[in-house]
């Protein structure tokens, strides 16, 4: 478990080299599991962080495609980040698309009413505005959403989310 969590926290260097079954599972065990299981979607994340860029956006897109299809869509906003994230890692397809992506999870997350996805996304939109430049337009979208949680402040999530904040200041 502990590499699942570490793979989790963007910590790959460590946590796919303690997962059970090490090196990572193959990319057609990903594609059979169930879009609706948090570590398949720590497993799509993981790839495209462990450089199988096209392995995960393959991944992403399949869960996306599986969402659409099954009308299963509790976590397509987290699946939308991560698509983001994974397009900031590939130099070729820019900012832009990435952008795009972390919008399309916020509007899932609100629309959905799922504030710890909505800071999710939240948050990788105002550490890619931060690094474009745009801190102020960072802190207005990130303080917000941050400031309506009443707990949980020990969580990954928020220490992140804080912590991104406390660099826009």
């Amino acid at each position: 478990m502990r590499g699942y969590l570490r793979t989790a926290a963007l910590r790959t260097d460590y946590g796919c080299n303690t997962m059970p079954g090490t090196p990572l599972p193959p990319v057609s065990r990903l594609r059979s599991a169930s879009p609706s299981r948090c570590q398949g979607i720590t497993f799509r994340q993981g790839l495209g962080l462990a450089g199988e860029m096209v392995d995960g956006l393959a991944a992403i897109e399949e869960a996306l495609a599986r969402c659409e299809r099954t009308e299963e869509r509790w976590c397509i906003a987290e699946l939308c980040r991560i698509k983001g994230e994974l397009v900031l890692l590939d130099k070729r397809r820019g900012t832009v698309k990435a952008e795009g992506h972390f919008q399309d999870g916020l509007r899932w997350a609100r629309e959905q009413g799922s504030l710890s996805w909505e800071l999710r996304c939240a948050t990788s939109l105002a550490r890619l505005w931060q690094a474009q430049g745009q801190s102020k337009k960072a802190r207005a979208l990130l303080a917000p959403v941050y400031d309506r949680f009443k707990e949980g402040f020990a969580t990954a999530d928020l220490q992140t989310a804080k912590a991104q904040l406390d660099m826009l200041q």
